[in-house]
């Protein structure tokens, strides 16, 4: 934690300084790449475009508000688009689904995800000995001051990456444009 904390935070702040010099991002602009990115679940765009936006603009309270909830979204959906069951069997004979923890350390999740999004994800989210983000937000236990720490704004920087730069994002657009076309062709 304290390594990765003196690397990635002024980088990470760094990267934000240049970023928005240069190209003045706006909601909307980041709301557009939303709705393109193979990892965002439809329905789920504004929640995470509007908390990538508020790290632009070093609002972490916002950030925290709205990326700490979706990023198990995020993972679902990831989940779910590479065919992965995220239901459980209950004892009563229902389904529910995984839970974030669950779904981190299923043996798909390495697959899905890749190995070092699982570990950043697991570290910075639900493990008790990194920043346990989830469980700490989802239970009112994480003040207003504490949000401001190194592990939200990796958490940021993380989801920035994954929703933007996903390496089967082409894969993913290539198959959405021959659908279209199929279906164009077919009159539907």
């Amino acid at each position: 934690r304290e390594i990765d904390s003196t690397i990635y935070t002024p980088t990470i702040f760094e990267a934000i300084d240049v970023y928005c010099e240069k190209f003045e991002p706006s909601l909307n602009a980041v709301l557009l790449y939303m709705h393109q990115s193979p990892c965002v679940p439809d329905g789920h765009e504004d929640s995470v475009a509007l908390g990538l936006t508020a790290g632009f603009n070093y609002d972490w309270l916002e950030v925290a508000a709205y990326l700490i909830p979706q990023s198990e979204a995020i993972v679902r959906n990831i989940f779910k688009r590479e065919r992965v069951n995220t239901l459980v069997n209950r004892d009563d004979g229902t389904e529910e689904e995984m839970s974030l923890n669950q779904l981190l350390e299923s043996p798909h999740a390495a697959e899905a995800l890749g190995k070092d999004n699982v570990f950043q994800l697991r570290a910075l989210l639900t493990e008790r000995a990194g920043f346990n983000l989830r469980n700490l937000y989802s239970h009112g236990l994480l003040t207003d001051d504490a949000v401001h720490n190194n592990g939200l704004f990796m958490l940021w920087w993380l989801l920035l990456r994954m929703t933007l730069f996903v390496p089967w994002g082409i894969e993913w657009h290539r198959k959405r444009m021959d659908d279209a076309s199929e279906n164009a062709a077919a009159g539907r």
